[in-house]
């Protein structure tokens, strides 16, 4: 009896939690201007996106520094889903051959 009792109480609490995504817009950090093929092509998957979930979505472009801008600011961002990154090999290549950003730590 109490087994049943507990597990009708985890199922509430399950039910209350927020669905995903419903907070607010999500943010995707393009690490490079506005303009190239990289900016383009976010801008398409985030149009898509957009009409597919339901959801806002905004491109942040932070170019700079050999992408270490962009990188700081998804590192800094909260860890809840709501920001992600466009991000290549070379850019990856660059942060470990610079070590600014630690990307195997953030």
């Amino acid at each position: 009896m109490a087994a049943l009792g507990a597990g009708g109480l985890g199922s509430t609490a399950t039910l209350a939690q927020e669905a995903f995504p419903g907070k607010g817009p999500i943010k995707v950090i393009v690490p490079l201007p506005p303009g190239g093929a990289a900016d383009a092509s976010v801008r398409i998957l985030t149009a898509a996106l957009q009409t597919q979930m339901k959801q806002s979505f905004i491109v942040d472009n932070r170019p700079g520094g050999s992408f270490v801008i962009g990188m700081q600011a998804i590192a800094q961002a909260p860890a809840d889903g709501y920001t992600l990154m466009h991000i290549n090999p070379g850019m990856n290549a660059a942060q470990a051959a610079l070590k600014k950003i630690d990307l195997l730590k953030t």
